[in-house]
């Protein structure tokens, strides 16, 4: 069963949407709309991780990302994410890393209603910078561990964890392998999820796009398509995506989870993908 019909048990999901920020210093770019599900009852945060399409010299800004939603109230409330460090060579070791956080909310939903998000750049950008931008999004918020709210925006420490990881290329939607988690676990409480670049990069062949999990359990949720990035340049670069806090309670049996790739952009050669589970 998918998240998107409902989760069964009070949990902290991640939902997502991909937007092209503006290029034209101050003004936003075209506007990316999000329906929630219906089984929605708060927002708890926004995910934001944005590289650039092109690499170009002496073009560092940050973003103003804003946020809309008619059904909600919300008129125009702007954030700042960033900042985009572009100002060095064009050429040799010019890889740029991808720049993620954790914005946190406190939005009290019904369930569907329409958000908007768009980007301004702060300086000249020649290329868009492209964002994957996640909703943390609860079924019932007064549910989750008061420990995991006294965290939040940080995760709450792990007890165990899981990773998979793989090549790959394409935007083909490509199943990783499964990541098994213990018995003993009683919620997952965190993922990171990542590119890492093992060879040259090639100039825009920016590296964003996001993961969903299939799991085997009929009556639990699936997680929604994460976030993630990766730089576009023509060198070597570290990514610096950190654990996302999360909440996927568990009810004391083996469970697995595989995770699904999508890449927003094709890469040439020598990429890796990765996605991290941590539990407790």
């Amino acid at each position: 069963m998918s998240a998107r019909n409902g989760p069964s048990n009070s949990c902290v999901l991640v939902d997502r949407i991909g937007v092209d920020g503006g290029t034209t210093v101050d003004v936003f770019g075209t506007a990316a709309n999000e329906v929630l599900p219906t089984w929605v009852k708060a927002i708890l945060g926004l995910v934001v991780i944005g590289v650039d399409s092109v690499f170009t010299a002496a073009e560092g800004h940050s973003g103003n990302l804003r946020l809309n939603s008619k059904s909600l109230g919300i008129s125009n409330e702007n954030f700042a994410v960033g900042d985009y460090v572009t100002s060095g060579p064009a050429t040799n070791s010019s890889g740029q890393a991808a720049v993620a956080e954790i914005i946190p909310l406190d939005i009290t939903t019904g369930g569907g209603e329409t958000l908007s998000i768009d980007v301004a750049p702060t300086g000249t950008s020649t290329a868009a910078v492209k964002y994957e931008i996640g909703f943390l999004i609860s079924n019932d918020p007064s549910g989750i561990p008061a420990a995991w709210k006294e965290a939040f925006p940080n995760p709450m420490p792990f007890r165990g964890g899981a990773l998979s990881d793989a090549t790959q290329l394409t935007t083909t939607r490509t199943a990783l392998t499964a990541m098994v988690i213990p018995a003993y676990a009683s919620a997952i409480v965190a993922y990171k999820a990542a590119i890492v670049k093992t060879g040259a990069i090639t100039t825009a062949e920016y590296g964003t796009g996001y993961f969903d999990l299939q799991n085997d359990m009929s009556l639990s949720p699936l997680l929604l398509p994460t976030t993630f990035g990766t730089p576009v340049g023509t060198g070597q670069s570290a990514s610096r995506v950190p654990y996302i806090p999360i909440y996927i309670p568990l009810d004391g049996k083996v469970h697995t989870y595989t995770p699904n790739i999508v890449l927003r952009n094709a890469i040439t050669t020598a990429n890796k993908v990765m996605l991290a589970l941590a539990y407790r």
